[in-house]
């Protein structure tokens, strides 16, 4: 027995080729895929990941118990002994 497989196509292709989808909305799939720049992307969510990793940083700082102080730190409730 051979196994036969479908040609690889990107989940956008895949979109396009749908009769699922209605035209305005492959339309507009086209327009939003013609302005990518995956390299921009990239960029802009490296960028964006620092920024958090610094935000984060800060307010580790600043706090005075830390991050992991009130899950660490906390009281353990009294038991009654039997």
């Amino acid at each position: 027995m051979k196994k036969t497989y479908d040609t690889a196509r990107t989940p956008y292709r895949r979109l396009l080729e749908s009769s699922f989808i209605d035209e305005p909305t492959k339309s507009k799939l086209r327009r939003r895929y013609a302005v990518l720049n995956p390299a921009a992307l990239k960029r802009k969510i490296e960028r964006l990941q620092q920024q958090l990793t610094r935000t984060a940083m800060v307010q580790t700082r600043t706090s005075k118990s830390g991050p992991l102080a009130s899950s660490t730190n906390r009281a353990r409730p009294k038991v009654a002994a039997p």
